[in-house]
């Protein structure tokens, strides 16, 4: 009978019985010389396929990112001694084109004339599910983490908050008792007035930090989504983020039909300005903002995603951004109270959506909003009028204010420029329906000047009025041979204006 220790076929046979995948590899040459068929199985391929395992082969087969780890390695076994092994984790491709980690156990199996190590005999194991399990390990404990962070947090809010509305309750109170007595001519009102002002902007933070404490109930309703983005859009807020950041654009993206949800106008209006807000702040000096929104199959059914994108240097720690009085904003910049993502948070959260972060350094950012549709409705387009977009240029604060006005009454969304160079910039990266000019502004060029570089970038703008206080027939002349133009004399009436927008939006 056959010594099975030293019987080569009874030692292939335990080889090939293994469930690892054995192998002996020449560390001068950097070789692998043999290997059992669970090694092939492994890669998901055949030993015809892959060929002979030289140097170039496993350079192709390992991960880039582990070269450095497996050179550790080799370097590691000019000074072994016999007996010794040595394990290390890797990532090696598959056949099917993803990347395995691996773990490999060697030992020495041979040394040259000189002592060095020549050949060395090990397995591998497939760990992939283990070390996935570790990283989602790790996932959970910082969300426990975080889910702790954010519960001592919200106590601490609340507390704060409690005191704060006690505190402000009489302040408020007794301004608006004076505001009441004193007339408006009254030097003291203005003083009263901005003491009032004070106390509000107070309040809004204190209800900043019940939200961050969870201690309001929202009520929900039903909202589109899409008419909710566009009353931010036209806000005085949003208005004056663009101002202050004029090289900064922001543009909306809908899905073809209107997406009706179950909310609170007032705190998605909030989610929605703190999310656009903070993509003002990080890009600071020039770039793009999209407002997106689609309808994604999310957890078995329908989901509103809605998606707020900036090409801003990216976040750093998109976790902890959800912490309250977390901020990356500089001192000496515009910044706010640290509360603003942590109210996007807990609003989302009280509504059982989900929100995710990503970021890619340089490139963009974006927080993809997850919430339950109601129903999914045809756009109305019964009066198209009342969403066309008009722009109004005037040098004088208090006629852009009731332009502004009377324009909104009418149905319209409004934007407003003071200067001919502002109106051409706009025109050039907004999407627009009708511009109202002053003819006559405090520049080097006036409404008609302004009205022709403007139709330089947009020819084919159906609509546009030009104001003017006061009468030069030759300017007049040329205003009137433009097509879809109007002239519409100061001072007019909120019927004078209708009537002209009805007209031009219906040539």
């Amino acid at each position: 009978m056959k010594n099975p220790l030293t019987d080569s076929d009874f030692i292939e046979k335990v080889a090939l019985a293994s469930p690892l995948s054995i192998y002996v590899f020449d560390i001068k040459e950097r070789s692998n010389i043999y290997s059992t068929k669970t090694f092939h199985d492994l890669l998901g391929q055949n030993a015809q396929d892959l060929g002979i395992i030289d140097e170039h082969t496993f350079s192709l087969l390992l991960h880039p990112d582990d070269f450095s780890r497996i050179d550790e390695l080799f370097s590691r076994w000019d000074d072994v001694e016999d007996g010794t092994i040595l394990k290390t984790e890797f990532r090696i491709k598959h056949a099917l084109g993803h990347f395995i980690w691996v773990e490999s156990s060697a030992t020495v199996y041979q040394r040259d004339e000189q002592g060095d190590v020549h050949y060395i005999v090990g397995c591998i194991q497939d760990i992939t599910e283990r070390v996935e399990a570790k990283v989602r390990e790790k996932m959970l404990q910082e969300e426990l983490a975080q889910s702790k962070r954010m519960e001592s947090l919200a106590m601490m809010a609340g507390g704060v908050a409690h005191d704060l509305n006690n505190i402000l309750s009489p302040a408020m109170g007794y301004a608006d008792l004076l505001l009441g007595k004193l007339e408006k001519d009254d030097p003291k009102y203005k003083q009263i007035s901005g003491i009032f002002n004070s106390v509000e902007q107070a309040a809004a933070l204190s209800q900043d930090l019940l939200m961050v404490s969870r201690s309001i109930k929202i009520t929900t309703m039903e909202i589109n989504i899409h008419e909710l983005i566009d009353y931010y859009l036209c806000s005085s807020s949003f208005k004056s983020l663009a101002e202050d950041f004029p090289n900064i654009s922001c543009k909306s993206k809908y899905h073809e039909k209107d997406i009706i949800i179950l909310g609170s106008h007032h705190h998605l209006n909030q989610v929605i300005m703190n999310l656009v807000s903070n993509a003002f702040e990080s890009i600071s000096e020039r770039g793009e903002i999209i407002i997106e929104t689609s309808v994604v199959n999310k957890e078995d059914k329908e989901q509103l995603c809605l998606s707020v994108i900036d090409n801003g240097p990216g976040i750093k720690e998109p976790t902890l951004i959800f912490d309250p009085f977390y901020s990356t904003k500089k001192l000496g910049k515009r910044h706010g109270t640290g509360l603003g993502m942590t109210v996007v948070y807990n609003v989302i959260n009280s509504l059982n959506g989900h929100i995710d972060v990503s970021s890619e350094a340089g490139i963009e950012t974006r927080f993809d909003i997850y919430l339950a549709i109601d129903q999914i409705v045809e756009k109305d387009v019964s009066e198209p009028e009342r969403m066309k977009h008009v722009l109004i240029v005037d040098d004088l604060l208090e006629q852009r204010l009731i332009a502004q006005r009377m324009v909104e009454m009418l149905g319209y969304t409004v934007d407003i420029v003071k200067d001919p160079y502002g109106a051409i910039d706009y025109v050039h990266k907004n999407d627009l329906d009708l511009i109202i000019l002053d003819l006559v502004l405090d520049e080097d060029i006036d409404g008609l000047d302004t009205l022709r570089e403007v139709l330089k970038l947009k020819p084919k703008l159906p609509c546009i009025i030009i104001i003017s206080g006061y009468r030069e027939e030759k300017r007049l002349e040329a205003i009137n041979a433009l097509e879809n133009t109007l002239f519409l004399a100061k001072p007019f009436n909120l019927d004078n204006l209708r009537d002209a927008l009805n007209k031009l939006f219906e040539q």
